[in-house]
């Protein structure tokens, strides 16, 4: 799929993600959202996304916000879960759902009662959830956790030290190569003893205030107070006791990225970009307040859950070539023949950058009046719109130009149908104009409203 993005620098390459490789937009309740407070992300199987909020679920198909307040039996949503057979359950304080959404109408098929009080029959205030190795479902409460096969559960009970400080996180999960254990935010460890039915606590030495345990890559990541501590698994399987990988303070959540990197998350203001290897770091993101959740949807888009509405990180197509930061960059396009080569246009030049050899070359500059607006690629070559006039490109040399400058139509943008025909933006003109693959200028009117 092309992508045509309009930016306000051209990075320089490095072999580290940083946060300017990005392209940002934060959604808040003036776009449609129910409040700002949002706790989780997740995409169904139509590629929509179901937020967690505390006025609702809320549906997001890229065009509107749809809030589903009438579900639950209390407006504060908390999560979702992907379990390994492709169902998508979502969980709230009353609530334990799981959320089918086929298009015309979305199902919300309650799995066990949820109650305020703690009792055999039902939940109380889930906070997260976890599939084991062997399928059973796993839920984290305040002060216990509940395994559940079926409609059936059993409630697993710890002492007041291990009952969480916060209404979103509390035991966290992990497995080994023969062993389930469960984390409280205390960082006290239990490990799960199948023949007693019992958790016994665990020789692990945890950091202390832990709100995130997952194992992502082969690794334990943890995140806590001070820190990102990491444990590696040995050839029996078992992890290792963890240790500190960077001091980082109040990491809320840790999510795997495309490249082999880590996004860490914070409570705070700045959040990390973390190499592979945990031994380098860059700022992803900062001035951004209380990162609850971190969600890679499958277009490779970061999606943060905080209590300031969502943040949306895209990344760049190409970092561009060496040496060029600081640059004013109108407009980007991928090649349609090769999607090694970008073209992007600063106010006085056209370029085109192969990702693949870093090599940069100008294919125009000081044009006479000009004012490089907008670029699209097509299979036939490259049309630039510059200033009062429209440029068809093809190996590098200008073979055909519109020029409106004689009745002042200053073109701003341009964009190609299926058909890869090229239509025109000009501002103040009752007049459509497109230019067909035959290079013949077209013009249609406007009628509507007249």
């Amino acid at each position: 799929m092309h992508r045509f993005l309009t930016l306000a620098l051209l990075c320089i390459a490095t072999t580290m993600l940083s946060a300017q490789e990005y392209s940002t937009k934060h959604y808040k309740i003036e776009h449609g959202l129910p409040t700002e407070f949002v706790k989780a992300i997740a995409q169904d199987s139509l590629g929509n996304l179901w937020i967690a909020t505390d006025e609702g679920f809320v549906k997001y198909n890229a065009a509107r916000f749809e809030t589903y307040r009438h579900v639950t039996h209390s407006n504060y949503t908390k999560g979702f879960y992907r379990t390994k057979n492709g169902r998508l359950l979502a969980f709230a304080d009353l609530d334990l759902f799981e959320l089918k959404d086929v298009g015309d109408s979305v199902e919300f098929r309650s799995l066990v009662p949820v109650d305020r009080a703690v009792n055999d029959s039902s939940l109380s205030y889930p906070k997260l959830l976890y599939e084991d190795a062997k399928g059973s479902l796993w839920v984290s409460e305040s002060q216990s956790v509940v395994k559940l096969n079926g409609t059936k559960l059993k409630r697993y009970n710890f002492d007041l030290a291990d009952r969480t400080p916060q209404f979103l996180r509390s035991f966290s999960f992990f497995e080994d190569g023969a062993n389930l254990y469960t984390v409280s935010a205390a960082g006290n460890v239990f490990k799960y003893d199948e023949q007693k039915d019992q958790f016994v606590k665990s020789d692990y030495k945890f950091p202390l205030q832990i709100e995130f345990a997952e194992v992502i890559k082969n690794r334990l990541v943890i995140g806590a107070l001070n820190g990102l501590y990491v444990a590696d698994r040995d050839r029996d399987g078992n992890f290792s006791q963890p240790k500190l990988a960077f001091q980082i303070n109040l990491v809320s959540y840790v999510s795997p990225l495309p490249h082999g990197n880590y996004f860490v998350a914070t409570r705070g203001s700045d959040h990390f970009l973390v190499d592979s290897t945990f031994t380098q770091r860059r700022l992803a993101v900062s001035n951004v307040n209380d990162i609850n959740h971190v969600y890679v949807s499958r277009e490779n888009d970061i999606w943060l859950s905080t209590s300031e509405g969502i943040l949306r990180m895209q990344e760049a197509p190409f970092q561009g070539p060496v040496g060029k930061a600081n640059i004013f960059i109108e407009s980007i396009a991928e090649d349609a023949t090769n999607p090694q080569v970008y073209y992007y246009a600063t106010r006085d030049e056209l370029h085109s950058f192969n990702t693949q050899t870093n090599e940069d070359n100008l294919i125009l500059n000081n044009i006479k009046d000009g004012y490089f607006q907008s670029i699209v690629s097509t299979k036939k070559g490259l049309w630039a719109a510059n200033a009062f006039r429209v440029l068809f490109i093809d190996n590098n040399k200008v073979v055909k130009t519109f020029d409106f400058s004689d009745q002042r139509m200053f073109v701003t943008s341009i964009g190609k149908d299926r058909d890869e025909n090229i239509w025109l933006t000009i501002p103040g003109r009752r007049e459509v104009l497109l230019i067909d693959n035959d290079l013949r200028l077209h013009t249609f009117s406007n009628t509507v409203g007249g």
